[in-house]
């Protein structure tokens, strides 16, 4: 490590936090695919506690973007000088981040298949997702999905952009291409790819958020080497917080983009269109470009300075992974289980069947991290890496 980055924190628990509480997200945002299977164009009023859980229902989305974005700061934190200086081998990558990731993967896949089988024999219909054949079963099998995010555990599309983006991390890492103004270089490359996205809008999306996080990561180092005053330690947190009230409501409402659009309405020129797509996505992308990188930063820069933020709570993050790859699975138990007993399929607008899903859901997932993922991983890590390796943590 350079010692530019001597001193910083083994551990940042406030992005831990944040990841589990991005992976709620998802699963709040998800809670439609019950409604979904009888009415695709269903009254989303209906879902539970929407009058309090509206902003998350409606924007939750992003919270893969965020997840991106995180990934991107914790990589180049964790791995970048590692892999540019050639301590940490290929092999070695791979394998830690295949341990970590493939274990899980490969049981929801098959829990999936199995719960998706018994709604078809019994109900005649897929739980959600259309595309669930063998040619989609083999793409999921070895990461592949991310073109198709419709088939089997389809919230594994966004894991398959992950390993992607790794590659490609790896690559600039070792090149050491992965300065701050290429970081600037790939995310402005990630933003065209995402206003112009065809059938491969995700892995655009993974792209741009990841080498932000990388650029999140630069913006801490640059922050925490200044030392800031309190003042501005606290007018900083004080302008991400404002944020957090101005960003997602200019994403739900469009208020700069619809006056720009009924200002230029009057003009159909090829430039006017473009300049109508930029203010759009620029609007639109407020979350990704400005927001997530930046409280990431701000917390890491909080955090390295006063000590731990949000130690006790940081197991959400210790089970995001397991959270954001079993939610799906347990909603297809949950929909059989409905199914079989005949009940009305109103009552997945119940506030207590909500509040039963996710403490089932975050018991799973604790189990899984501590019972499943840690010892596979482990197991896996010790067989291949063992002389050098051995027993890791669960990065």
């Amino acid at each position: 490590m350079k010692n530019g980055m001597k001193g910083l924190p083994q551990r940042f628990y406030s992005l831990d936090v944040l990841r589990g509480l991005a992976a709620l997200a998802v699963v709040v945002v998800h809670w439609g695919d019950f409604f979904v299977y009888k009415n695709p164009a269903f009254d989303v009023r209906i879902l539970p506690l929407y009058s309090i859980l509206e902003p998350v229902y409606a924007l939750g989305s992003h919270a893969v973007d965020l997840f991106f974005c995180l990934s991107g700061f914790i990589f180049f934190w964790l791995y970048s000088e590692k892999i540019k200086s050639q301590a940490t081998s290929p092999k070695e990558f791979a394998i830690l981040r295949f341990s970590r990731l493939y274990p899980l993967h490969l049981a929801t896949l098959l829990a999936v298949a199995i719960g998706q089988m018994m709604m078809w024999h019994s109900f005649g219909a897929w739980f959600a997702c259309g595309n669930n054949d063998v040619k989609h079963f083999i793409s999921q099998l070895f990461f592949a999905s991310a073109l198709v995010n419709n088939s089997f555990n389809h919230p594994t599309w966004s894991v398959s952009v992950e390993i992607l983006l790794y590659g490609i991390f790896f690559t600039v890492c070792r090149l050491n291409w992965a300065r701050w103004w290429q970081l600037i270089i790939y995310a402005g490359l990630g933003q065209l790819w995402v206003m112009h996205p065809g059938t491969t809008g995700g892995i655009a999306r993974g792209v741009l958020s990841f080498f932000l996080g990388g650029l999140s990561f630069q913006i801490f180092l640059f922050l925490w080497k200044r030392n800031l005053s309190r003042r501005r330690f606290i007018g900083l947190g004080i302008v991400v917080m404002l944020l957090w009230l101005l960003i997602p409501w200019e994403v739900a409402l469009h208020f700069p983009f619809a006056s720009h659009h009924a200002a230029l309405d009057y003009d159909g020129s090829k430039i006017v269109l473009v300049m109508r797509k930029a203010i759009y996505w620029s609007c639109q992308g407020g979350c990704e470009l400005i927001l997530f990188p930046l409280t990431i930063a701000t917390l890491a820069v909080w955090e390295s300075r006063r000590g731990t933020l949000g130690r006790r709570i940081a197991v959400l993050g210790d089970i995001s992974y397991s959270t954001y790859m079993l939610h799906f699975p347990l909603q297809i138990v949950f929909a059989l289980v409905a199914l079989y007993l005949g009940w009305s399929w109103t009552i997945f607008s119940s506030p207590l069947l909500f509040f039963m899903f996710f403490a089932v859901l975050i018991s799973l997932s604790l189990g899984s991290h501590y019972y499943f993922e840690r010892p596979a991983q482990s197991m896996i890590r010790t067989w291949w890496l063992k002389p050098k390796i051995g027993k890791k943590s669960a990065t």
